[in-house]
């Protein structure tokens, strides 16, 4: 206890003895039918369904009833989960000692622990994060990764909640990329966890390699908000659990049964009791305890946990004072707020899935009619800004890029090299992605009938990372085969065009980068409706010599089918990787005709359930799957904004 604050520790003790005083007035009042008591329990109980999963929900009373049972997924999101918990390493500034914390990722580049573990800035530059500090299923240890952490980039830190959070560098030493390891998603709002619910804590004791502690750990102390003024619900800011912890545990998660983040681990909780009118910290043998006693001599009632919602709600007011710290929390909470989107999720944002080159002809399946290729990495420089869609394109007229409604705008994927932008520039289009769906939400593209070259097209790019967003933003490629394509949304054909051969094939290139792909079945993309509306608007653009903006996207809806729920038995894709194939689709086809700005606006269905509904515009005319609409209905569809067409 040599170097813990002992003022904090009896603090802790206090506060825990208070809860527990208030949990027990409580629970009398629930067992004599207080109505408001009843009422603040039925509250909570029924948030608690909104962090179940749609299946689970219908067995909440059995979750409340203490049940063994866990469906088989607890174990695959719990190894996702501990992917993301690592081994923080810090030198004390001073130079007078070491020690070992955890910390876990919370968002991409965002690591969070406890204040009393970093301090200050000046910390956090000495330390490091280490990730896979874990044993295999042999029990051999596997190789660590370390992280130097970047507080340069951004720091926050609270010493009344105990929290920090510090951006962390997108590599480790040994070039390993970080976004591999995914991150844990924090939920401001309450119903995570309830009293006497199992709970589990992932740590690193003593510096060791990671652990698990699940067994014999259950929220003992939680008073909840909804039993609480709103005086006192505003310093209602800890819960109380039962498990084993030991130095090298403060900056755990602490996790529900379905691995939500309900608190961040600070510390235990010892007895105490007075002596000579001075309240003193009691041993396992009753005595007094020494300042320099180990914590294994000290006789702990209970552990002490932050709280995830009021952890964020500290983050949002200090954003919202006069603080040095409000820029740093505005953006921390940005950050988790675009990383985590909403409950339906789920706890955890999934690693990107592995990639890999082959090289065996068979193993690529060319026999099988499968497109071989390789999946790159291609430099950040090879994505100038100065490209991307041009609003003013069609002469006399200006189309902007869509612009997204509230909700959608924080549920995009924003930008590791410019975090304030989720617009992603290529030659002739620009994207944005969704992050939870890691999957495109439009393009907008400028195609030049007039200055196509003539002849083939040359080979085919490789496939590429956007090395712009974080991969876990992007689709996982391990899901697209002969019977689910890669999808452009800015086709190849449109975009290869320009004023050199330089200009056009960094356009082809461009175009063959993840986030310019959405799943689409094989028959849809390559011979059906999508296949055969933009032949139709290509052949237009060549033979006019016409200028076209098309703006395109996905319709994404909860409903699109889970690829998990789709692959066959002979598919080798990642489970898990949360891939869900859009239905439907939304198309917006632009020019000028007669000196008068012309458009047509589509929706096509890969269930192909919708009909045609008559001749459209410029010829087009719509193949089976395809109805025609208007730009109105795709906004209210998309949650965008399109402006300057009539």
């Amino acid at each position: 206890m040599g170097n813990i604050n002992r003022n904090a520790i009896i603090q802790a003790a206090e506060r825990y003895a208070g809860a527990v005083e208030k949990q027990k007035k409580l629970l009398s009042e629930q067992e004599e039918g207080t109505a408001d008591a009843l009422y603040g329990e039925a509250l909570m109980i029924d948030a608690r369904r909104d962090f179940l999963a749609p299946a689970d929900r219908s067995f909440l009373e059995s979750i409340i009833e203490d049940s063994d049972l866990m469906p088989l997924r607890y174990l695959a999101l719990g190894q996702l989960a501990a992917a993301a918990v690592g081994r923080v390493y810090l030198q004390v500034p001073d130079g007078s000692g070491s020690g070992f914390a955890t910390g876990f990722l919370v968002a991409p580049g965002l690591m969070l622990t406890n204040w009393h573990v970093l301090e200050s800035p000046k910390w956090a530059r000495g330390a490091t994060l280490t990730l896979d500090s874990e044993d295999d299923v042999d029990g051999i240890p596997k190789p660590p990764r370390v992280f130097r952490l970047n507080p340069n980039r951004l720091f926050l830190a609270d010493s009344e909640l105990d929290f920090c959070f510090v951006a962390v560098e997108p590599r480790a030493i040994d070039g390993t990329p970080l976004n591999r390891y995914g991150y844990l998603r924090l939920f401001p709002s309450t119903g995570k966890i309830l009293r006497n619910e199992y709970a589990t804590i992932i740590q690193h004791p003593n510096g060791r390699q990671k652990h698990l502690a699940s067994r014999n750990n259950k929220i003992t102390v939680y008073v909840y908000d909804t039993d609480l003024s709103p005086e006192e619900r505003a310093a209602n800011n800890f819960l109380y659990y039962s498990t084993d912890t030991l130095k090298g545990s403060s900056g755990s998660p602490v996790f529900s049964d379905q691995w939500y983040v309900v608190a961040l681990h600070r510390r235990g909780v010892p007895a105490t009791r007075m002596v000579r009118g001075r309240k003193v910290i009691v041993r396992t043998n009753g005595r007094a305890a020494a300042a320099d006693d180990p914590d294994e001599v000290i006789r702990y009632l209970s552990n002490e946990g932050v709280r995830v919602s009021r952890i964020l709600a500290r983050v949002a007011e200090i954003s919202g004072s006069e603080s040095e710290q409000a820029d740093a929390a505005a953006r921390t909470l940005e950050a988790v707020n675009l990383a985590s989107g909403s409950v339906e999720n789920g706890p955890v944002a999934k690693p990107t899935a592995r990639i890999s080159i082959l090289e065996e002809r068979d193993a690529l399946g060319i026999a099988a009619g499968i497109e071989p290729f390789e999946l790159v990495r291609r430099r950040l420089s090879k994505f100038p800004d100065d490209t991307g869609y041009d609003p003013d394109f069609l002469p006399g007229f200006t189309i902007p890029l869509p612009e997204p409604r509230t909700p959608l705008r924080t549920e995009l994927a924003p930008r590791l090299d410019r975090p304030d932008t989720y617009l992603l520039p290529f030659r002739h289009f620009t994207t944005a992605m969704h992050a939870a769906r890691r999957l495109p939400v439009f393009a907008a593209t400028n195609i030049d009938g007039g200055k196509k070259p003539d002849g083939a097209m040359p080979n085919r790019p490789s496939w590429s990372i956007d090395p712009r967003i974080d991969e876990a933003h992007q689709p996982d490629d391990s899901i697209f085969s002969n019977m689910v394509h890669r999808g452009h949304l800015a086709a190849r054909d449109y975009i290869y065009w320009g004023a050199d051969k330089d200009e056009m094939k960094q356009a082809d290139t461009h175009s063959f980068t993840l986030t310019n792909v959405c799943p689409q079945i094989r028959a849809f993309n390559a011979h059906k409706e999508w296949y055969e509306l933009e032949r139709q608007v290509m052949g237009g653009a060549e033979a006019e010599q016409l200028r076209i903006t098309e703006l395109v996207g996905p319709i994404l809806r909860a409903t699109d089918p889970a690829y998990d729920d789709l692959r066959g038995s002979a598919s080798d894709a990642e489970m898990g990787t949360g891939i869900r194939i859009p239905i439907k689709f939304w198309k917006i086809v632009a020019w000028v005709e007669a000196g008068e700005l012309k458009h047509s606006a589509f929706i096509l269905d890969q269930h192909a359930e919708l009909e045609a509904a008559g001749p459209l515009e410029m010829a087009l005319t719509p193949p089976a799957g395809v109805t025609p609409t208007t730009v109105e209905e795709i906004a209210d569809m998309t949650d965008l904004e399109f402006d300057g067409f009539k």
